[in-house]
């Protein structure tokens, strides 16, 4: 796969070769954050590449920022503004990684291979997920940890509530269609705008602060908490996931050192 970015390509996404490698290797989970308009009709094939990526990788997730509508959150207007750089669609950034001090989006024919070089990377954080929920409130509790003394103890954790699948008829929700004309499209067929399209993990609540919250692992291992009531979820529990991710504290946007992906039972 060839990669897009100043690191070498790879060749083939690298393979843990025994249990022993494995098991002495902290999970390292990969972010992928489109930008995506339903009024963008190449939009469906970014949603089309990474579904392809999550299904063919382990620990790969996506997070999806809409630019308006009813799919839209004011966290990804912060994030655009902190990135400050003019926002096409479809593009995104993996692990908000930098190239010359700023944070780099990619077309979508480059993504796999960034994915490839990110999961070739280790991490030294790790984290857990666990949920409880009583009759009023969903609580998480994220247990993030490291195996070695770190180097930079200033680390910010951003914790969101994503909705795992959208659909909707109508402006907001039917995604245009390039590709209704061409046999080859994996759209083909569904008309000029596609009805009932499926939008994932759309983001619905920023439980941290938008920055992150900051976290000491100083003692190598601390316990992040918060709840949020039922009465400000639109739909039950285990239609939300939970994207957490670890960074650097800084006042530009900061590649992301290692992320989780949860599912609310």
């Amino acid at each position: 796969m060839a990669s897009c970015s100043k690191d070498e390509p790879l060749a083939m996404l690298p393979q843990i070769q025994n249990e022993a490698d494995q098991s002495s290797r902290i999970e390292h989970t990969i972010l992928i954050e489109p930008t995506v308009s339903v009024g963008c009709g190449a939009c469906p094939l970014g949603h089309h590449e990474i579904d392809l990526i999550e299904d063919s990788l382990e620990n790969v997730t996506h997070m999806s920022h809409y630019l308006y509508g009813p799919l839209y959150h004011d966290y990804s207007s912060y994030l655009m503004e902190k990135i400050n750089k003019t926002i096409y669609t479809p593009i995104g950034h993996v692990n908000r990684r930098h190239e010359e001090g700023s944070v780099v989006y990619y077309p979508i024919n480059s993504f796999s291979g960034l994915v490839g070089n990110e999961i070739s990377e280790s991490t030294n954080v790790g984290l857990e997920v666990t949920s409880n929920q009583s009759e009023t409130h969903l609580e998480l509790n994220i247990e993030v940890f490291s195996e070695e003394e770190l180097s930079s103890p200033n680390l910010m954790l951003t914790v969101i509530l994503v909705e795992k699948s959208v659909t909707g008829i109508g402006p907001g929700y039917d995604q245009r269609n390039y590709g209704n004309s061409d046999p080859d499209h994996p759209y083909f067929g569904q008309g000029n705008n596609i009805q009932g399209f499926e939008h994932t993990n759309v983001i619905r609540h920023v439980l941290s602060a938008y920055e992150g919250d900051a976290i000491d692992v100083s003692e190598m291992i601390t316990t992040w908490n918060e709840s949020i009531s039922l009465t400000e979820l639109t739909e039950s529990p285990t239609a939300y996931r939970v994207i957490a991710f670890v960074s650097e504290s800084s006042d530009i946007v900061m590649p992301i050192i290692n992320a989780v992906e949860f599912d609310i039972q």
